[in-house]
Parts: structure tokens; C-alpha cells; sequence
């Protein structure tokens, strides 16, 4: 059996494929423009992380495994507020809309 990594389909499989509009086929959701305006901000988002990482390899030195230490504990830190606010409904964005809604009434 060959190597599952490099293995290849025919166009003629993949055309069949994206005309498939059954039930569990994937919907096309993005259009020209979306298409465009993801790969311009892959683009921009690409040099600005270059530009970062040279410009703190060059000034930075040793203290910059200390800012993006400093940066994951915080984004860990934020994905764990949203986890607590999902358990206590109380606290959460949806449920301060549900009550502000029932208040209307």
C-alpha cells in the first residue's frame, strides 16, 4: 500500500465531488470577495509576525520568551473566563440579553 500522505486524487474524482450537493457535502460559504480579502489578510498577517520576530530577534534578546510567556498565560487565562462563563448562565453575554429582552415586556 502506498504512502498516505502524498496520496493523490483525480480531477475527475474532485469534480465529482464539488458538484455533490447531498446531505452530508460541504456548502460553498465563501465567495470571489471573501476568497480575496482572506488571502490579503494572510498576506498582511504574515509580514507584520515577520516583522515582530526580526525586529525582537535584533533589539529584544533573552526578554522576549518572557513577553510571549507573559502573552500565552494571558490568552489561556481568557479562553478560561469564557469556560466559567459558560457553566454559570448568570454570567454570561446571552443570558444579560435574555433578561434586558424579558424586561422590554
Amino acid at each position: 500500500m502506498g504512502n498516505a500522505l502524498f496520496a493523490t486524487k483525480s480531477l475527475d474524482v474532485l469534480m465529482r465531488e464539488a458538484g455533490d450537493t447531498s446531505e452530508h457535502s460541504l456548502k460553498r460559504a465563501l465567495g470571489p470577495v471573501n476568497l480575496v480579502t482572506l488571502g490579503i489578510g494572510a498576506v498582511i498577517g504574515a509580514g507584520i509576525f515577520v516583522l515582530t520576530g526580526s525586529a525582537a530577534a535584533l533589539y529584544a534578546g533573552p526578554a522576549i520568551i518572557l513577553s510571549y510567556d507573559c502573552g500565552l498565560g494571558l490568552y489561556l487565562r481568557l479562553f478560561d473566563a469564557r469556560r466559567d462563563r459558560c457553566l454559570d448562565h448568570r454570567l454570561g453575554f446571552d443570558s444579560r440579553i435574555r433578561i434586558r429582552r424579558s424586561d422590554r415586556r
